[in-house]
C-alpha cells in the first residue's frame, strides 16, 4: 500500500524556493512550492475528504510531505489498523524537528493537522486519515511575524535531526496519539536535558509571558537543582558561572535569574504581578536565549550525579573568586 503524508509548518519561511524539496529524514521532504503534490491536492478524494479550505492552506507555505509504501498491507481493512496511528507518528516526527529549529534560533513555527492518503495505484480510489496536535508555539517575545530560516540555518537543524533517525522508526505497538510521559521516570533513563526540553516546549506553547517565565524557570531547575534550599540563589549563580564570560556578563545572568524567580514566586503563590506584560518581554526573551545556549552546549555536567554537580560548581565558584573575577 502506497501512501503520501502532508502537513503545513505554520509561520516558517525559507530564503529560497525549494521546488523539489529538502530531505530532513528518509523519504520526508520540506518544500515551499506545491508542484510536487499538486496532483494529490487536485484529486477529488483529497478535496472531498480533506476539504477545500484545508487544501487551499498549502498554497504559498512551507509544508512537509512523505512518500512511502507499506508492502505487507494490501487492503483498506489492513491499512485501517495502522493508518491513524501512522499519521500521528509522522506528525509528531515533524513536530519533534521543530525542537532542532528552536535550537538554531527562537521561532513561532508549529504543526497542526496532518493528512495521510493511502492508495494502491490510483489516488482517486484511495482513502484518507487525519491527525491533529494542539500545541501552537510562539516566540519568546510573542511576536507574530513569520520566522525566516536561511539555508545554512536550516541545514544545521537537518543534520542534527538526521543523526537520530533510527529513533523515529514507526512501531505499530506504540500509540502515537497519546503524548509520552517517559521523560519523568528514572527507569526510562531520561536526563536532566530531556526534562528541561519538556518545560521549554511548555514555555513555547504558552501565549502569555507570566506562564512562559514559569516554564522557563522550571526548565532551569531541571538542569541545575541539586538541593531544596537556597534554590533560586544556587541556580542564579550556576547560570552566571556557565554562561558569563566576564564579571559584567556573570552579573547580568545572575540578576536575570533573580528577577525570574521574583516573577515565578509571585505567580505560583497566587499573588498578582505589578506592572504589565510588556515589562516581562525582555525576561522571557533572555531566558529563551539562555536555555538555548545551555541545552546546546553539550556540557557533560548535566549527566553527572548531584554530588558531582555540587563539586563542579563549587570549584567554579572558588576558581572565579581567586581569579578576582
Amino acid at each position: 500500500m502506497k501512501y503520501t503524508f502532508i502537513t503545513i509548518l505554520h509561520n516558517l519561511e525559507f530564503e529560497s524556493v525549494k521546488n523539489k524539496g529538502v530531505e530532513f529524514f528518509s523519504r520526508a521532504r520540506f518544500s515551499n512550492r506545491t508542484g510536487v503534490i499538486q496532483k494529490l491536492l487536485n484529486s477529488d478524494l483529497v478535496k472531498y475528504n480533506v476539504g477545500v479550505h484545508s487544501v487551499d492552506e498549502f498554497e504559498g507555505v512551507v509544508y512537509c510531505y512523505v512518500k512511502n509504501e507499506i508492502e505487507y498491507i494490501k487492503t483498506k481493512e489492513d491499512m485501517d489498523q495502522v493508518g491513524s496511528n501512522l499519521t500521528f507518528h509522522l506528525l509528531r516526527i515533524v513536530q519533534s524537528f521543530l525542537t532542532e529549529l528552536w535550537e538554531v534560533k527562537d521561532n513561532n513555527i508549529y504543526v497542526r493537522d496532518g493528512f495521510l492518503i493511502a492508495y494502491e495505484n490510483d489516488i482517486e480510489n484511495g482513502f484518507t486519515y487525519k491527525a491533529s496536535l494542539s500545541a501552537i508555539f510562539s516566540k519568546s517575545t510573542l511576536c507574530n511575524d513569520k520566522t525566516l530560516y536561511k539555508d545554512s540555518e536550516l541545514n544545521v537543524a537537518i543534520e542534527k535531526f538526521k543523526k537520530n533517525e533510527k529513533e523515529n522508526l514507526f512501531n505499530e505497538n506504540t500509540d502515537y496519539k497519546i503524548p509520552t510521559d517517559e521523560v519523568f521516570f528514572k527507569n526510562k533513563k531520561s536526563t536532566r536535558i530531556d526534562r528541561a526540553h519538556y518545560f521549554v516546549l511548555s514555555a513555547r506553547g504558552s501565549s502569555i509571558f507570566p506562564m512562559k517565565i514559569v516554564y522557563y524557570c522550571t526548565a532551569l531547575e531541571c538542569l541545575f537543582s541539586t538541593a531544596k534550599t537556597e534554590m533560586n540563589y544556587r541556580i542564579a549563580e550556576r547560570v552566571a558561572l556557565m554562561l558569563g564570560n566576564n564579571k559584567s556578563d556573570k552579573r547580568k545572568y545572575f540578576d536575570l535569574i533573580k528577577k525570574t524567580y521574583d516573577v515565578r514566586s509571585t505567580i505560583v503563590h497566587g499573588s498578582s504581578l505589578k506592572g504589565n506584560s510588556e515589562e516581562l518581554k525582555n525576561i522571557s526573551e533572555d531566558l529563551d536565549q539562555a536555555l538555548r545556549e545551555l541545552l546546546t552546549t553539550q556540557n557533560d555536567i548535566f549527566d553527572k550525579e548531584e554530588k558531582d554537580m555540587e563539586k563542579y560548581f563549587l570549584d567554579l565558584v572558588f576558581d572565579n573568586k581567586f581569579k578576582g573575577d
